[in-house]
């Protein structure tokens, strides 16, 4: 498996637009290995619906382990339909060796700071769209995340989430 397949994709997360899933389609063949998807659905104030891809072994993308890809979609109570989405991958490591790995790969782009935790770049403040690298402990494999959480509008455009079934190779798990 050529890795500048799994380059590709974290290119395309990075850049924070929803061809990322066109790409990710395209590159497939570099995440044959899945070793297990599962849904958790969260409720309180709405509903927050999540699908996790673990992968049999890690994939190597700019110098990073990635260990699973992650999708969720949050639904307000009273509204009925997914406001907000969210999708990336899970990698190993801290947050700041990932923000290291991407600044080096793409020394063009903006730098990431850290903010309460999460590595984030300024314009994620003012963006329809925004990268993030976060690391969640309360979730059932917690981790680093390189995360792109889209907006409203930019959630709208998208109508919903492609099947995880698309995006993966799922068969022999």
């Amino acid at each position: 498996m050529p890795p500048e397949s799994a380059d590709k994709v974290l290119d395309a997360l990075i850049t924070r637009g929803i061809d990322f899933f066109d790409v990710l389609k395209e590159e497939k063949a570099a995440f044959l290995h899945v070793r297990k998807v599962f849904h958790v659905n969260s409720y309180g104030d709405g509903q927050h619906r999540e699908t996790n891809v673990i992968f049999r072994q890690p994939i190597e993308a700019y110098g990073l382990r990635l260990t699973g890809y992650t999708h969720s979609a949050s639904i307000p109570a009273f509204i009925w339909k997914p406001t907000r989405y969210s999708w990336g991958f899970q990698v190993t490591g801290l947050p700041e060796e990932a923000a290291r790995a991407i600044e080096m790969r793409h020394p063009q782009i903006e730098k990431f700071k850290e903010f309460f935790g999460a590595w984030i770049q300024e314009s994620a403040f003012t963006a329809p769209a925004s990268f993030s690298i976060v690391f969640h402990r309360n979730e059932p494999f917690p981790g680093t995340y390189l995360e792109c959480k889209a907006g409203e509008e930019v959630s709208a455009s998208l109508g919903k989430l492609p099947a995880v079934s698309s995006l993966f190779q799922l068969t022999g798990m």
